[in-house]
């Protein structure tokens, strides 16, 4: 038996192919098919805001307590150091992870640009 979300998939994933169909066999299609990708892009973008929004409050508390850990680092086991040493790759891959966020953002920007002058 289907779940409610795997009938709204199928439904959606249905609704966009023929969508897609109709858009190319009639030329009057188009413009609701297009504003249908373009709403589907603002929300992915919302998600992506989302998701920016959290990374930027992990990295803010992740640095926050590495700054607290390494201000007591004469106090800790090696256990512990590990742990700060983790710490600290995670907040770089972070930062690395939020810096490709902010290059695919500009890059949907530019591209979202070139397609309206088309």
């Amino acid at each position: 038996m289907a779940t409610v979300q795997q009938f709204l998939d199928n439904s959606f994933n249905n609704k966009s192919q023929s969508n897609l169909e109709q858009a190319t066999n009639s030329p009057s299609n188009i413009i609701p098919y297009m504003l249908f990708v373009y709403r589907e892009e603002l929300r992915r973008l919302n998600k992506n805001a989302h998701s920016m929004k959290l990374s930027k409050s992990k990295l803010h508390l992740t640095q926050e307590l590495v700054s607290y850990s390494v201000d007591r680092i004469t106090e800790y086991d090696m256990q512990e150091l590990m742990n700060i040493n983790r710490q600290i790759s995670f907040t770089r891959k972070l930062k690395s992870r939020m810096d490709h966020m902010k290059q695919m953002q500009k890059y949907r920007s530019l591209q979202a640009q070139v397609v309206n002058r088309s």
